[in-house]
């Protein structure tokens, strides 16, 4: 979890680097000298909720592996089906 954590923390910071950059260059766009990707400001706004999704997914998948291989060790085929 320390390495998704890091990404999402990684991807918020970024995202919000970006988002400032964003509100400095209206001047810029008002004279026309800058262009703006539209699809980069789309990314920008939704990488952090995409980050923390996957990073949700993850963790889901990592439980449901460690109730399964809980259930292996004791020997208790249906016994991880109790948890769900």
């Amino acid at each position: 979890m320390g390495l998704t954590d890091m990404f999402s923390r990684l991807t918020s910071w970024q995202s919000l680097m970006g988002q400032l950059l964003l509100l400095v260059n209206p001047p810029l766009l008002l004279l026309g000298q800058v262009t703006v990707n539209w699809f980069a400001i789309l990314n920008l706004i939704l990488a952090p909720t995409l980050s923390a999704l996957a990073q949700l997914g993850l963790s889901r998948t990592r439980e449901s592996d460690a109730a399964l291989n809980a259930a292996r060790l004791t020997a208790t085929p249906k016994g991880w089906l109790v948890h769900w």
